[in-house]
C-alpha cells in the first residue's frame, strides 16, 4: 500500500503548478477515504495530468493566464499605492507593470489585457 502511495506522489510531483497539485492529492485523498481502488485513482491523477498539460499548450490558454497574474499583479501594486495616497494609483501601476512587461505604454497592456481576459 506504501509503494502505490508514492506511486501517486511521484505522479503529483511530476504535475505542474502547486495548486493544481494540492487538489489533485486533496481529490485521491477523498478517494481513498471513499473505497476507490487506487489503481482507479491513479488512472484519474493521470487524466488530470494530461489535461492540465493540454492546456497549458494551448496558447490563447497561456495568454489569459498570464494576463491573469499581471492583473493580479497591478491590482496589489495599486491597493499599496492606494494606501501611500498616490493619485491615480491603478493607472501608475498599470504603467509600472507595463515597463516591466515590456509594453510601450499603459493603454498598450490595458488594451491587451482586455483583449486577453
Amino acid at each position: 500500500m506504501l509503494a502505490k502511495w508514492r506511486q501517486a506522489f511521484e505522479l503529483l510531483r511530476a504535475v505542474p503548478g502547486p495548486p493544481s497539485a494540492f487538489k489533485q492529492l486533496r481529490e485521491l485523498t477523498e478517494r481513498m477515504h471513499a473505497g476507490t481502488d487506487i489503481e482507479e485513482a491513479q488512472q484519474h491523477l493521470q487524466k488530470m495530468a494530461l489535461e492540465q498539460a493540454a492546456a497549458l499548450a494551448n496558447p490563447r490558454e497561456q495568454s489569459k493566464r498570464r494576463a491573469a497574474a499581471i492583473k493580479r499583479e497591478i491590482d496589489a501594486r495599486a491597493a499599496k499605492l492606494k494606501r501611500c495616497g498616490v493619485s491615480n494609483p491603478v493607472e501608475q501601476a498599470r504603467a509600472e507593470a507595463a515597463k516591466r512587461h515590456g509594453y510601450a505604454s499603459e493603454q498598450a497592456l490595458k488594451k491587451w489585457l482586455r483583449r486577453n481576459r
